[in-house]
């Protein structure tokens, strides 16, 4: 049995405020936090530490809180922060509606996805953290209107988005070993994966789609991450298989059918063998969270 109890927040439209995006006080996020422990989102979240101490952990991972710094958490994450202290900053909510309200662009999100999964906590350059905050200052003088603009802080918001990525990939860019071309290489594949972990598990599949051999992907992950392509795919559906065992009501035999294994068993073996324990085990370790 899952963590039926695990609370999932959610962005609820009110007569004052009909869309799905809010921009929070660090008070009244502090607050929600204090109440709740491990709890998951039905939306995207970028929280901006300016003064703050302590941990932020994410999916089973510890980060430590270096202000200033910016966490990006996507829908289905775990995270809390019960042994972190934010006095300064703020914290921007939106579901992937209001990004794209007609024609959903699923790569722009599945790239936000992706470096949230990768790594949360990112360092804004001084010219994406300088835009940051000018577009914080553009949605707030725009929300104090009788009749917000809604547009405008769409723009807004996708200008702020475009900087947290480019940032991201910087920042993930300083741990690649490989040169430009390869790097290229390795986002695409990973932002494949971000698209069909949960149905291809294979390297030919990702190096068809990128017009490669599998050897040669192999070889051009492995150069640039010391990483084995199978390596990619497989760190990427032990993290969803950890949210799905601690906070869904799936049972082991739904989760492996979720995430594309032919049974359950075949779904255990490979989680025991990449973590150590068995689903049921990691369920125990993991008690329910209120």
């Amino acid at each position: 049995m899952g963590n039926k109890n695990l609370v999932t927040h959610q962005i609820k439209p009110t007569a004052e405020k009909p869309i799905p995006f809010r921009v929070l006080s660090i008070e009244v996020y502090n607050q929600v936090h204090k109440e709740y422990s491990n709890h998951r989102h039905s939306f995207y979240e970028l929280v901006f530490i300016e003064k703050g101490t302590g941990t932020h952990q994410v999916d089973f991972v510890d980060y430590r809180i270096a202000a200033p710094t910016l966490f990006c958490i996507s829908p289905g994450q775990v995270h809390n922060f019960d042994r972190g202290n934010i006095e300064r900053g703020v914290v921007i909510i939106f579901e992937k509606e209001f990004v794209y309200r007609e024609t959903p662009d699923a790569a722009f999100l599945i790239r936000f996805a992706f470096l949230s999964n990768q790594m949360p906590d990112i360092r804004l350059d001084s010219q994406d953290e300088n835009n940051f905050f000018a577009c914080i200052s553009i949605i707030n003088g725009e929300l104090k209107l009788e009749r917000p603009d809604f547009e405008t802080i769409r723009s807004a918001l996708k200008i702020m988005l475009a900087g947290v990525l480019r940032s991201g990939r910087k920042e993930l860019e300083k741990s690649m070993l490989a040169e430009s071309q390869h790097k290229k290489t390795f986002f695409d594949f990973v932002w494949l994966i971000e698209e069909h972990y949960n149905k291809n598990h294979d390297v030919s599949f990702y190096a068809d789609k990128l017009f490669l051999t599998a050897k040669h992907l192999n070889e051009m992950v492995r150069s640039a991450t010391g990483e084995t392509a199978i390596q990619t795919i497989h760190g990427r559906i032990v993290v969803e298989a950890k949210r799905l065992l601690f906070y869904s009501e799936h049972s082991i035999k739904e989760i492996a059918d979720r995430l594309g294994f032919e049974d359950a068993s075949y779904f255990s073996r490979f989680f025991t063998r990449h973590t150590g324990t068995s689903p049921s085990g990691f369920q125990k370790e993991n008690p329910k969270s209120a």
